[in-house]
């Protein structure tokens, strides 16, 4: 999503009101799935460290 909204971004010109609006949206997703990827790893760690201590 990060990267089609940053190529609308591109295709429509930043400066426009609808190529701004894009360009936050990709910023937006980036910021998104990066925390969407901490998320993922810390909840692993967790989840690993649960099974071990509960067997």
């Amino acid at each position: 999503m990060a990267d089609l909204a940053r190529d609308g971004a591109e295709i429509l010109d930043s400066t426009t009101p609808a190529g701004a609006r894009l360009q936050d949206m990709s910023q937006f997703f980036e910021h998104v799935s990066q925390n969407l990827v901490q998320a993922a790893e810390q909840w692993r760690q967790d989840f690993t460290l649960r099974r071990t201590t509960d067997r």
